[in-house]
């Protein structure tokens, strides 16, 4: 640090150091309380790539105010050092936790993961996405707190500017989302798959995906099927499980919707009062007290025989050369991620109720990747059924193989046609998330008038009220309050606005040629009633705001999502929690307050 920034902070001891930064454990001078700062590696400085992904990390950290979250207390660059000050926890991180007790409790992992959820959707409505949740970014505090830390992989919605090289692979890979793996565009639900790798470590004591290195562990991510929990650990309940298999599912649309859905999922399957012992659990594992309650030891994985480990073995190995060329070739992870994209879709994966479980099933069918030199030709796609050797091609690239046949990749354009190409031919393939290709138009009589007359568009504006996801057509364009002038061809176009929280506003829109269109939306709020039950007298508050006496006149209406009830009375000890009320549901507390006198 600096000799101006060390006025302002006082650096005790270094804590960690990463790929990009490194942690320090400092006082904050002025306020006289630990702190800990985050310093830009000093190389990394002239490469303006890292510097503005570093102070987009702080600027979208810092928007975030929650207390499963993190929060960015200063953020500023002296003599060329850039660093963000965050708050200290004093307490371990979920990893450290897993990696002294290999396996928690089913309730206890249930409660971290909602505790993680309610962190995940307030970013999530803020339009940033993690992308690195994994046990090393989880803290838990010495009162039992959850909380998330390091944005530094976070994306904003709101900003359509691409701060790293596309198809780079961010993140662990261990608990990569497949779309995340393969370079396509994620989402929230991206997070959620990671948070459903981390429940089923923390209940089964294994790694879904793990994997001897690198590229063998984004295989199995992409195409390998994982055991069920209770193949693992027995005593593992069917709606945990299924809960954390949801969360799992290869499909991001199969998952739960949102961060908020599956936390209600988890409140549901553990019900107010499993969750309030569950935390007084977490804070004594938290201070080093042993949880009598918590489930034994790693018992041994349970892996399927199989006939020979040799395709997976020849899978990895050339994976791993693949991924070497990467530093060679700046398209090397473009190329592969658009291969394996390719041939996922030719093979889509089975939803988790059809996975091969450990020891059923057949084996997956490894990929197989062959290195090709300069002055190697490489082979065109073939499919499976030619029996003849490949024919030569006078590119050079990567060939990728599988139970299809192979795809040469000499470069990105190429890989990009070859992977359409490899697409077409399958029958019933999805494509909504890939670009639509018009057929061939029917010949047409010649007709008179200028032949090079412009398109015919129109134009639309759109404000709406609160941000919200824009699409037209059913493509996403944009988060945020207002989509402007943009060119559309004339015609019906669907606009659809969504935000949690509120009503979906869907309208097709007529466009005319070289007119504009404009929309002024405001979302309809979703609401739901919380009706509470205790002793009479007692002081009623939400969100912090006094809301009367007990008994209540009528129940509470609330906006759907999250919200703190604290209840006081004289002569008892305060009770305050945070509850989700769901749309157009009636939520019920019967709180018992504990007396001062009995406490004692």
């Amino acid at each position: 640090m600096t000799e101006k920034s060390s006025k302002k902070y006082e650096i005790c001891n270094t804590l960690a150091t990463g790929g990009t930064a490194v942690l320090y454990k400092a006082i904050q001078t002025s306020l006289d309380r630990p702190v800990v700062i985050k310093k830009l590696h000093s190389h990394l400085i002239s490469d303006p790539n890292f510097t503005r992904r570093f102070q987009l990390e702080a600027k979208s950290a810092a928007s975030l105010d929650h207390e499963n979250i993190v929060r960015i207390i200063d953020f500023g660059s002296s003599e060329g050092n850039y660093y963000i000050v965050m708050e200290y926890i004093d307490g371990p991180s979920l990893k450290d936790v897993l990696s002294s007790r290999r396996i928690i409790s089913e309730e206890l992992a249930l409660l971290i993961a909602r505790e993680i959820c309610m962190g995940l959707d307030h970013a999530h409505q803020h339009g940033i996405i993690h992308r690195d949740i994994k046990p090393a970014n989880i803290m838990i505090t010495r009162e039992g707190q959850v909380k998330i830390t390091d944005f530094g992989l976070a994306k904003l919605h709101q900003s359509q500017t691409q701060q790293t090289v596309a198809s780079t692979l961010l993140g662990t890979p261990l608990y990569m989302s497949p779309e995340q793996a393969i370079g396509e565009s994620i989402d929230g639900r991206s997070d959620l798959f990671s948070l459903g790798t981390i429940c089923y470590e923390a209940i089964t004591g294994t790694q879904p995906f793990l994997g001897d290195n690198y590229a063998v562990v984004i295989h199995n991510i992409i195409n390998g099927s994982i055991p069920l929990p209770s193949q693992i650990r027995r005593d593992i309940s069917p709606e945990a499980e299924t809960l954390v298999m949801k969360a799992l599912h290869r499909d991001p649309s199969k998952r739960f919707r949102n961060a908020l859905e599956m936390a209600c999922a988890i409140e549901s399957l553990l019900g107010q009062e499993k969750i309030l012992s569950a935390r007084e659990r977490l804070r004594r594992l938290a201070i080093g007290e042993d949880d009598a309650t918590a489930a034994p030891r790693r018992p041994s994985r349970m892996r399927p025989r199989r006939k020979s480990r040799l395709p997976l073995s020849l899978a990895a190995a050339g994976v791993a050369a693949a991924i070497a060329v990467v530093a060679l070739n700046p398209h090397g992870i473009s190329n592969i991620a658009n291969a394996l994209k390719a041939i996922r879709e030719s093979h889509p994966a089975p939803p988790p109720s059809e996975m091969a479980i450990a020891g059923q099933g057949e084996p997956i069918s490894g990929v197989s990747m062959t290195i090709l030199d300069e002055s190697t030709p490489a082979a065109r796609a073939v499919p499976d059924t030619a029996a003849a050797p490949l024919e030569a091609a006078p590119d050079t690239g990567i060939i990728l193989e599988n139970s299809t046949g192979r795809l040469a990749l000499p470069d990105a354009e190429a890989a990009r046609k070859e992977a359409l190409e490899k697409a077409r031919s399958v029958k019933d393939l999805d494509l909504a998330s890939a670009k639509p290709v018009a057929p061939p138009a029917p010949a047409a009589a010649p007709v008179e008038g200028p032949r090079d007359e412009a398109p015919t568009i129109g134009y639309l504006d759109v404000t709406v009220d609160p941000p919200s996801d824009i699409s037209i057509d059913g493509q996403f364009r944009t988060f945020g309050e207002r989509l402007s002038m943009i060119e559309l061809q004339t015609g019906t176009h669907e606009l659809a606005c969504r935000a949690e929280g509120r009503r979906d506003y869907v309208e097709a829109v007529q466009i005319k040629r070289g007119e504009l269109s404009r929309r002024r939306i405001s979302l309809e709020q979703l609401t739901g009633t919380l009706i509470i039950e205790t002793r009479g007298g007692t002081h009623v508050y939400i969100d912090g705001v006094f809301k009367g006496n007990i008994p209540l006149p009528a129940p509470l209406t609330l906006p759907v999502g999250t919200h703190r009830v604290d209840l006081k009375s004289a002569g008892f000890q305060d009770w305050s929690d945070v509850i989700i009320v769901p749309r157009d549901e009636t939520v019920r507390l019967s709180i018992d307050l504990v007396s001062l006198s009995a406490s004692k």
